[in-house]
């Protein structure tokens, strides 16, 4: 799947730890109102129809960090009685009780969903991390997707692997890290 996005907001990682990267298109006004290491706080105007909010979260995994990061997020809420969207990862467990599964998840308001009947959430493949990218359809699929490409698992067991997918990935040195990142993946 092609995917035509013409812009991006970045909230670096610490380190090895954390970051987010957001894309979007043309056709979407989007404000970023507020970013920090957990979060993209936005507002959304598509085609100057509908505008609403939508927060991007990566929850923090230390337990003495998720108490203020749930009170921040529970002010948004209050804050906001328009449409809302919460997409992203927030594991609510201690590290000894962590979930180890995917945990990426959109939830949406009541006013949002009856915006957006036919919404779709497409959950992409988490290939280097636990981490899955996300896509928000609005309108719901158009078209079905052509599904070109099949990753078997069983490669990783070949000699030369890990060599191929580090030659790929350092190929691709370019200033533009949308574009860099798209090639990288191909």
């Amino acid at each position: 799947m092609k995917m035509k996005l013409d812009y991006s907001f970045y909230v670096d990682p610490i380190g090895i730890a954390g970051g987010l990267a957001l894309w979007w298109s043309h056709e979407v006004s989007m404000v970023i109102l507020n970013s920090g290491k957990n979060f993209i706080d936005t507002k959304v105007s598509v085609s100057g129809e509908y505008d609403w909010f939508l927060t991007f979260i990566y929850g923090p995994p230390y337990a003495n960090e998720k108490q203020v990061f749930w009170e921040s997020l529970a002010s948004l809420r209050s804050n906001r009685l328009e449409k809302w969207c919460v997409i992203g990862d927030s594991n609510m467990r201690s590290e000894d009780e962590a979930i180890l599964e995917k945990l990426d998840r959109i939830l949406i308001s009541l006013e949002w969903s009856t915006s957006f009947p036919k919404a779709i959430g497409i959950l992409g493949a988490a290939i280097a991390s636990d981490h899955a990218p996300i896509l928000l359809l609005l309108k719901g699929m158009s078209k079905r997707f052509r599904k070109d490409f099949k990753f078997e698992a069983k490669w990783i067991l070949e000699d030369g692997c890990t060599d191929n997918v580090q030659d790929g990935w350092q190929s691709v040195n370019e200033s533009n890290r949308l574009w860099s990142f798209g090639k990288k993946l191909s």
